[in-house]
């Protein structure tokens, strides 16, 4: 598969995100490719950037990371519409419990 400058900057950001995650979960390529339920030569492809994964493959990987899709593509400091400081509030939020969501939810209702 022969691919142009374009597409070889998107795998190549792409690829530099899920190494990001990946090695946060400290897992080696293998382990990410065992978790995620992809063949070891889908993420090497994908690491030599020779190809883009499939939607699928991307949902695995990020299932595997335990990340939500869209943190995988989305670039802190390169958003005109939310701070930082409302990602990170974002990413606190997916991370707690139940509970927890449904009081901190009830809380900014009456904070308003």
């Amino acid at each position: 598969m022969n691919i142009d400058k374009a597409e070889y900057q998107l795998i190549t950001e792409l690829v530099e995100r899920i190494d990001e995650f990946r090695v946060k979960n400290n897992y080696s390529i293998y382990q990410l490719a065992n978790k995620a339920d992809t063949s070891i030569n889908t993420i090497k492809h994908l690491y030599k950037k020779k190809s883009f994964p499939n939607i699928h493959t991307v949902y695995n990987i990020c299932e595997a990371l335990e990340i939500p899709i869209w943190r995988l593509f989305y670039k802190i400091g390169n958003d005109p519409y939310h701070t930082n400081e409302e990602i990170s509030l974002c990413d606190n939020y997916e991370q707690l419990s139940d509970t927890g969501k449904r009081l901190l939810l009830e809380l900014s209702e009456n904070m308003k």
